[in-house]
């Protein structure tokens, strides 16, 4: 049986290495592990399940009453005489579907590893890597799932409500953003959200004006407030509370907390379709190859906020079956947690002279109030971009 190939990338004394040992800066944190809550993926119900939501029960029409005297109805029954509206309670069953992503690092062969150059220190090294790697990972499955989730979908163009769609759609509307994001824009879906009951899972404020969380970059966040003096009187008295706080916002702006993501999704677009950027790009380095700003993401022309509510979605996450009856399993994580596995039985490694280290990350998006959401695509308005946006103002 042939071993897997090995590249040896631990670093050796050749031309010998200087005494200083350093890690590359790990790209700016982002706040999404705060801002969805993680509960259990339920045992014994398959790879997908739905979950029951009761609708509410909300009169449709301007109701006509008619008057209580003896004789209104024209019945036998005179006033007593009964003739009720039916009221209808609907509910709604969404899918919730499990998911995974798996991972292994580079063999590493203990031959190499007794030569290499502070071995201890370059493994602790690429171990340290591994676990950033997974934070990233993590951090673009909380984006995809929250766009997922969020029941309107608006495209900015100079209207008050944008192109929007409300259908939970999996996509934005088929048109390219001609706007960028006004705060005008921000203020018809926080009306629209809050009359619908978004006051429930805001982060702050009143129950007669809650805050809720934007999230967006920074050079949105910082362009918003420079619309004019009014607006930045309200920033300058707001009070932010303790949830405020807990998600790492910048600042609370019109009913806003500002909870600035390092890393928005991005798009270029044509014809209406949006593709996305990603953030990072692949470098050819001494050994191998590591991951760098990608340029095409720094200038990408459109970005996405999201307005959001901590009642809008669920991440489920499986609980590991250590033991079924007399049968032993074991107890490792679905979350992304490394393992290292050097496996001795294997034919081609009876000296157990290589291993590898090994993750997995299951897990489920469970929709729960996805009109509470809104996610907005825009043309971005960036100093920094070699071409402006013809619409580069805010009104």
């Amino acid at each position: 049986m042939a071993c897997e190939a090995i590249t040896n990338y631990l670093a050796t004394e050749s031309s010998r290495l200087g005494p200083w040992f350093y890690h590359k800066n790990m790209v700016a944190q982002s706040p999404w592990p705060s801002l969805v809550p993680r509960a259990e993926y339920p045992r014994g119900i398959g790879y997908d399940f739905r979950n029951f939501t009761a609708e509410r029960a909300l009169p449709t029409s301007i109701l006509s009453w008619t008057s209580a005297n003896a004789f209104s109805s024209g019945g036998d029954c005179g006033a007593c005489d009964y003739d009720p509206n039916a009221v209808d309670v609907g509910h709604t069953t969404r899918t919730t579907t499990l998911y995974k992503y798996e991972l292994k690092s580079r063999m590493i062969c203990v031959e190499d590893l007794q030569r290499a150059w502070e071995s201890v220190q370059q493994i602790q090294a690429i171990r340290s890597e591994l676990g950033n790697y997974v934070k990233e990972v993590w951090n673009q499955r909380y984006q995809a799932d929250t766009f997922r989730w969020t029941k309107y979908k608006s495209v900015a163009d100079g209207s008050l409500s944008g192109n929007h769609t409300s259908t939970i759609a999996t996509t934005y509307p088929a048109a390219c953003a001609t706007d960028v994001l006004q705060q005008e824009l921000l203020n018809y879906w926080y009306f629209r959200l809050v009359r619908d009951g978004a006051a429930s899972g805001a982060v702050g404020g009143s129950a007669s004006s809650p805050v809720l969380p934007l999230l967006c970059s920074y050079e949105v966040s910082n362009y918003l407030l420079k619309q004019n003096d009014a607006d930045r009187e309200d920033l300058r008295y707001a009070k932010p509370g303790e949830l405020i706080t807990n998600l790492s916002a910048t600042r609370v702006f019109q009913n806003f907390a500002h909870v600035t993501i390092p890393f928005p999704r991005r798009f270029t677009c044509s014809a209406g379709t949006y593709t996305e950027v990603a953030p990072f790009t692949s470098d050819s380095k001494t050994v191998l190859t590591g991951g760098e700003l990608n340029e095409d993401y720094l200038n990408a022309p459109f970005e996405e906020a999201i307005i959001h509510n901590r009642q809008l979605w669920t991440q489920l996450v499986p609980r590991p079956m250590t033991m079924a009856a007399d049968a032993t399993f074991g107890a490792d994580t679905y979350t992304g947690e490394w393992k290292w596995l050097n496996d001795v039985n294997k034919t081609d490694n009876v000296w157990g002279t290589y291993g590898q280290w090994f993750g997995r990350m299951w897990a489920a998006a469970m929709g729960v109030k996805p009109e509470l959401g809104v996610s907005i695509v825009y043309k971005r308005c960036d100093p920094l971009m070699a071409a402006l946006p013809s619409t580069c103002t805010y009104s």
